[in-house]
């Protein structure tokens, strides 16, 4: 048995899921569905997918690590992260299902479970769904486990089901069993001059609080609801021209969306003290971390892994008292000054010193002044904190493709997918990527705060703003 502390981060994730531990749901729990098309009809799909979900186990072992909690009867005690060696059919039994659900945004709806991960047949809407706790994975890396595991499942219509479980992979090397710790991947953590940077960062955010926010449901109720989702894309030709554009503006496709979502959000009424946007973005640290390059595959420690880090991205004046919502362009290009940072060379301590100090040196701070965060109550006189939030997972076509199976013998086919996470709180969570040349904008709720009405209509509002601003007809 292997186990390691957790890091910040996982016990960031951690601490905000236990509030709704007691009723078996998780904040940010993350989910991929995967519609599939298979070519040779007479493929027995179940028995396929459940080894391959078995390949994925053995070759990833950390998939089935736990978090251990802190034993009380020894001082200092903290929660740690857990794995042993797979029993991967045990480990299926428990993990891999076939549910009836018309299609996977009513499992998402419906589903319980305490699982760190699991996976769901729907034969109904022939999608595979992967579901998997936050703190054991993020989405970039479900991303990359999900194209791990249509690699498996083509191996496996060729091998057969009852081919060793080394025999499906082999040119891919076996994963750690367990994930490597964030906190431990940088060697300037600890250097004293980090917390004037962690200064610097949170003083940023917080200058711009209380956030502007959507509007919830004037009927919300006390029971926690379902979470739901809603979704809308844009042909190849319309994403191509906002490409275009924002090339032409100097802004990043991510800057013009969240740009778009603030600037729907602020024609809502909002609290007398909201008047800027503040929120934290994540940072796929993979790179900085040596787990692969923006695009390319991860080897196999980035695969089932935590390895992001937030950073604040704000705009202050978005509503000036008396005035008009601040411009579509003026929001972007604050955004974009935050997205154009060099993660490598993210702060500066401006001391004489040539050191600069990446994302993943303060990101262990980061995540311990976040849990500070969290815990403090709110300042008197603020509203809930119902900031609309967005992750951008970039072009999926480089290392998710759409086709699987040997060169000219396509096996399997994967029509559409979408990627999101369970959503308890206030915030409505955007998630935005482009596949087949086609953005993608998605949205994740709680319908004890939107109903899917009003979360439809402004998803259609932001691709509505996008678009009015990127000089492309609507």
């Amino acid at each position: 048995m292997s186990s390691r502390p957790l890091s910040s981060l996982e016990l960031f994730i951690k601490t905000v899921s236990d509030n709704w531990k007691h009723l078996d749901r998780e904040q940010w729990v993350v989910y991929t569905a995967l519609q599939l098309e298979f070519l040779d009809h007479a493929v027995d799909q179940t028995a396929c997918l459940r080894r391959a979900w078995q390949v994925i186990r053995h070759q990833y072992p950390a998939l089935g690590a736990r978090i251990a909690d802190a034993d009380d009867a020894i001082p200092q005690s903290s929660p740690r992260l857990v794995a042993g060696p797979p029993i991967v059919e045990d480990w299926a039994d428990e993990t891999f299902s076939v549910r009836d659900y018309e299609d996977s945004n009513e499992l998402v709806s419906e589903v319980r479970s305490t699982l760190a991960a699991s996976c769901y047949w729907l034969p109904a809407s022939s999608e595979l769904v992967m579901r998997t706790s936050h703190w054991l994975i993020d989405g970039m890396g479900l991303l990359f486990l999900s194209q791990k595991l249509m690699t498996a499942l083509v191996a496996v219509i060729r091998l057969g089901v009852d081919a060793p479980l080394g025999a499906y992979l082999p040119d891919y090397p076996i994963g750690p069993v367990l994930a490597p710790s964030i906190d431990r991947l940088s060697h300037l953590r600890q250097d004293p001059r980090i917390e004037a940077g962690l200064d610097e960062v949170f003083g940023k955010f917080l200058r711009s609080v209380p956030s502007i926010g959507l509007p919830t449901r004037s009927d919300e109720s006390e029971t926690l609801g379902s979470t739901a989702r809603v979704a809308s894309r844009l042909d190849a030709k319309a994403t191509s021209r906002i490409v275009q554009s924002c090339r032409k503006k100097g802004i990043k496709v991510t800057s013009a969306v969240q740009a778009a979502i603030i600037r729907v959000t602020a024609t809502f009424p909002q609290h007398p003290l909201a008047r800027s946007y503040a929120a934290f973005a994540l940072a796929n640290l993979r790179h900085s971390c040596g787990m692969g390059s923006p695009g390319q595959e991860s080897p196999p420690e980035g695969v089932v892994a935590l390895c992001f880090a937030g950073f604040p991205v704000c705009v202050s004046g978005v509503i000036p008292e008396g005035g008009e919502v601040l411009g579509f362009d003026d929001i972007a290009e604050e955004l974009n000054r935050s997205y154009a940072s060099d993660l490598n060379r993210y702060w500066d301590p401006r001391d004489g010193s040539d050191q600069v100090f990446g994302l993943i040196d303060l990101a262990d701070g980061i995540m311990r002044r976040n849990i500070d965060l969290v815990s403090a109550p709110l300042p008197d006189g603020f509203p809930p904190i119902q900031t609309p939030d967005l992750s951008s997972l970039g072009k999926l076509d480089s290392y998710l493709p759409s086709e699987y199976g040997p060169a000219g013998d396509t096996q399997v086919k994967v029509s559409s997918l979408w990627i999101g996470t369970e959503t308890l709180t206030r915030n409505m969570q955007f998630h935005v990527w482009s596949w087949k040349g086609e953005l993608n904008l998605g949205a994740c709720f709680n319908l004890s705060f939107y109903e899917k009405t009003f979360a439809s209509e402004v998803v259609s509002r932001v691709l509505q703003e996008l678009v009015g601003n990127c000089d492309i007809d609507a």
